[in-house]
């Protein structure tokens, strides 16, 4: 009967350091994951280094009610920066017969660990904010404001679907007043038009 406390004392030093141990290792695997996210970050826009040609489907008239599209094809190039903290690209084609070019211009921030994306092109000729955001498990989702006939509409950018040859952007607008999405813009990025 006396050893039974030192078996006891034995036993629950073993299963102290156990979880010890599994307290610790947790904390390594989250500490590593963090900075594998971290690093991964950085180039997070790095997959539109592949693209070349972007399917556009738009909407004719956002927050009216309509599911009347247009569809066009442009041309595509795209950048990467500063070790992949920059991520510039081209736009350049047609749309409604009008000849067009326009550049996005994304900055990685590693303290807030986003991404702001500015936009300017032939018709917009100043360098403007429109969204910040992240990506979370390969899904990109960006929010900025922006004003669309007269009133100005919370935005939302989706890039969705990831691959080496494909990407999905979408671009929405939140009606002010039942909170409910409507998507207005889709491109479908392609590292090839064939």
């Amino acid at each position: 009967m006396r050893n039974k406390p030192v078996y006891q004392t034995i036993v629950f030093a073993v299963l102290a350091t156990l979880l010890a141990c599994s307290i610790l290792l947790v904390r390594v695997e989250a500490e590593d994951s963090l900075h594998e996210q971290e690093e991964n970050t950085m180039s997070d826009f790095s997959f539109l280094r592949n693209m070349r040609v972007i399917h556009h489907r738009r909407l004719k008239e956002s927050m009216a009610d309509s599911d009347e599209w247009t569809t066009f094809q442009t041309k595509y190039e795209a950048w990467d920066m500063l070790d992949g903290a920059a991520s510039i690209d081209k736009v350049s084609g047609q749309i409604d017969g009008k000849p067009f070019e326009g550049v996005s211009v994304r900055t990685f921030d590693k303290d807030s660990n986003t991404w702001t994306i500015y936009w300017m092109d032939v018709w917009n000729t100043s360098l403007r904010e429109q969204v910040k955001g992240r990506f979370d498990s390969g899904v990109g989702t960006f929010y900025g404001t922006e004003e669309y006939r007269g009133v100005t509409y919370r935005m939302r950018f989706l890039w969705k679907d990831i691959t080496d040859a494909s990407a999905r952007w979408e671009q929405a607008y939140q009606h002010p007043e039942t909170g409910d999405w409507e998507t207005n813009w889709i491109m479908d990025f392609y590292a090839s038009d064939e």
